[in-house]
C-alpha cells in the first residue's frame, strides 16, 4: 500500500526537469510504456523567471527514424506577476520496440522589453527579425519503453464504428447513399477508403475529417458491400477487438420499358403510377430548369455579382463523371434533372453537351 501511494504521488506532482535564471521547465508524458504506433502526448511547460526582459520560447523538435513527433498546439498566458507561461503539446508515435531516448531542448530568445514594444506591431513575422540573445536549455532526455503487440492492428485505443444506408433496394443507376464513421480516442493507421473497386459499381467517396466516409454507389445490377473487419487493441482493457459490419446486399431492380409504353398507347391493367412517378418528376424538373435558363424566366433586372465556390468547382470539372460525382455529393433536388442527364450520357450512351449542362447549372 505504501508503494502504491508513493507511485500515485509521483504521478500527481509536477516534475521540474530544469531550472535556470531565465525559467523553470516542467514536462508531463501521457504514457511512458506505449506500444509501437501508439500515440502519446508530451506536454512541456516553460515558466519565465527573469522579468527584466522579454523571453520567447522555442522547442527544438528532434528528428529520428525511431519515432514521429508533431506539434498539436502551443499556448501562451501570463501569470500573477505577468510572467510568460508557454505550454507546448506534442504528439509522439514510436516506430520500433525496446527503449527509445528522445532529447529535449528548448531555446530561450531574450530581448529587452523596450525593444519588443518598439519593434512589435502585432505581426508574428516581424518578431522573427527581432535581435535576441539566444540560450539553449538542454533537458534530461525522456526514455520510452516501447512494447510490441502480438498481433498487427490498425487501431490502438477505444473506438466504435457506426454506419447507415438510405436503402437496400434501388432502380438501375439510382444512387445509393451510405455513411460510415469511426469515433474514439487513440491512434490509428491511415485508412483512405473502406471499400475497394467493385466490378460494375461506380463508387464516389467524400471523406469527413480522418475517419468519416460518405459513399455514393451506382450500379445496374445487384451487388454487396463486403463486411468490414478492422483489427484493434485497447490498452485500457488490455484486449484485442474488431470493428465489424455485416454484409449488406443491395438489390437493383431492372427498369422495364414495357411498363411505360405499349403498342396500343394504353396503360396495362396492373400499371402503378407510383413506380414511374420519380421519373416523371425528374423530367418535369429538367424541363422547368431548361425553359427557365433558356428563356430567362424569372430573371432579375439586376444581377448581383458574387463569388460562388461551388460554381467554380462545376466549371473546373473535366468530364461527365467528375461533374456527376460533384452533383451527387450535394444531395440537392435542384440538380436532379442534371444528374439524370449526365447518367444518360455516361451509362446509356445518349448524346449530350457537357458545356450546356455547366452553363445551365451556372444560371441556377
Amino acid at each position: 500500500m505504501k508503494k502504491s501511494l508513493g507511485s500515485l504521488l509521483l504521478l500527481l506532482l509536477p516534475l521540474y526537469l530544469f531550472s535556470s535564471p531565465l525559467c523553470d521547465l516542467t514536462f508531463k508524458l501521457s504514457k511512458s510504456d506505449p506500444f509501437i504506433n501508439e500515440e502519446i502526448i508530451l506536454t512541456l511547460t516553460a515558466k519565465q523567471k527573469d522579468l527584466s526582459s522579454a523571453i520567447f520560447f522555442e522547442f527544438i523538435k528532434p528528428k529520428s527514424k525511431d519515432y514521429d513527433i508533431s506539434l498539436i498546439n502551443k499556448e501562451e498566458k501570463r501569470g500573477k506577476s505577468q510572467e510568460k507561461i508557454v505550454t507546448f503539446r506534442y504528439k509522439i508515435l514510436p516506430k520500433r520496440s525496446d527503449d527509445i531516448e528522445i532529447p529535449l531542448t528548448l531555446k530561450a530568445k531574450q530581448a529587452s522589453n523596450a525593444s519588443v514594444t518598439a519593434f512589435n506591431t502585432g505581426s508574428a513575422d516581424e518578431l522573427e527579425n527581432l535581435k535576441t540573445k539566444d540560450t539553449l536549455l538542454d533537458l534530461n532526455p525522456i526514455v520510452l519503453k516501447v512494447k510490441k503487440l502480438d498481433k498487427k492492428v490498425d487501431f490502438i485505443g477505444d473506438f466504435e464504428l457506426t454506419y447507415k444506408i438510405d436503402k437496400t433496394k434501388a432502380n438501375q443507376y439510382e444512387p445509393i447513399y451510405a455513411s460510415f464513421e469511426i469515433k474514439g480516442s487513440g491512434s490509428h493507421n491511415e485508412i483512405k477508403t473502406l471499400f475497394k473497386d467493385m466490378q460494375g459499381v461506380e463508387i464516389f467517396l467524400d471523406k469527413r475529417g480522418e475517419l468519416g466516409y460518405d459513399y455514393v454507389f451506382v450500379s445496374n445490377k445487384n451487388f454487396s458491400l463486403i463486411p468490414l473487419d478492422i483489427s484493434c487493441y485497447s490498452p485500457t482493457k488490455k484486449k484485442y477487438y474488431k470493428l465489424t459490419t455485416k454484409k449488406i446486399d443491395l438489390e437493383i431492380q431492372n427498369i422495364d420499358s414495357n411498363t411505360l409504353l405499349d403498342d396500343n398507347d394504353s396503360y396495362p391493367s396492373s400499371f402503378e403510377v407510383g413506380k414511374i412517378l420519380p421519373y416523371i418528376n425528374a423530367i418535369l424538373l429538367f424541363l422547368a430548369g431548361y425553359l427557365t435558363s433558356h428563356f430567362g424566366l424569372f430573371s432579375r433586372s439586376k444581377k448581383v455579382k458574387k463569388v460562388d465556390n461551388f460554381k467554380d468547382k462545376i466549371a473546373s470539372t473535366k468530364d461527365e463523371k467528375e461533374l456527376l460525382k460533384l452533383l451527387l455529393s450535394q444531395d440537392d433536388i435542384r440538380y436532379s434533372p442534371f444528374i439524370e442527364e449526365l447518367e444518360d450520357m455516361i451509362y446509356r450512351s445518349k448524346r449530350g453537351s457537357l458545356r450546356s449542362i455547366k452553363d445551365r447549372l451556372s444560371d441556377l
